[in-house]
């Protein structure tokens, strides 16, 4: 075995090419719910000026 050892100099390794990606495990369990969200009135009024401008109206 020393033999075959000391005779290799150098060795280059190329990767070959990539196989197939393979399927997608199943769906992992929802987690729980967030906290219940708050929105302001302006926050409320900035949405419906935007829902106002996609439908056609101005904002």
């Amino acid at each position: 075995m020393n033999n075959i050892e000391q005779g290799i100099v150098n060795v280059e390794l190329t990767p070959g090419p990539k196989g197939d990606k393979g399927d997608a495990g199943p769906q992992g369990e929802q987690g729980p719910a967030g906290k219940d969200g708050v929105v302001t009135q302006e926050q409320y009024d900035a949405i419906i000026a935007r829902l106002d401008a996609l439908e056609g109206g101005t904002a």
